[in-house]
């Protein structure tokens, strides 16, 4: 039972590894086909909630904050303008008005993300870490019964 745990812990970590692999290769790929611009936050658009859970006076207390995309307008080469919904939501978002670094696809302007670490690599740095841990959770789990076998 224990082997195919490790073997099962080792496949899923291998296969969102792939996933955060290829993720990280899509941005990059975007991010040298993609032209600079400078956008502007024209508007929020809601996206859900996230919980958060506190304790007030001994009881646990939970509340729904409401997150939000940013909604950013930027003009292209041709000075024809465009908005997108960005693809990050936060519950303190940048207020409207902010300037914003943007890239965009000259062949399609309306596939846009805004310049910077998280929004460009964020989705594949989350999919490397969690697939490193089942890898290596899976790895250690086998060494594990590996020498657990050979002492019996």
């Amino acid at each position: 039972m224990l082997r195919v745990a490790t073997y099962l812990l080792t496949a899923i970590g291998g296969i969102i590894l792939a996933l955060g692999f290829w993720y990280f290769f899509e941005a990059t790929r975007f991010f040298i086909a993609s032209e600079p611009a400078e956008g502007v936050v024209v508007d929020h658009k809601s996206s859900g909630s996230v919980y958060s859970s506190t304790i007030e006076n001994g009881i646990r207390v939970s509340r729904a904050i409401p997150v939000e995309a940013l909604v950013v307008e930027f003009r292209d080469d041709n000075d024809q303008s465009f908005q997108f919904k960005s693809s990050w939501s936060k519950a303190n978002p940048l207020p409207i008005g902010t300037s914003v670094g943007v890239r965009y696809l000259e062949r399609n302007p309306h596939e846009a993300r805004i310049t910077g670490i998280s929004s460009l690599y964020g989705g594949a740095f989350i999919l490397l870490v969690l697939g490193g841990v089942f890898f290596l959770g899976g790895r250690l789990a086998a060494r594990k019964a590996r020498q657990e076998s050979s002492r019996r």
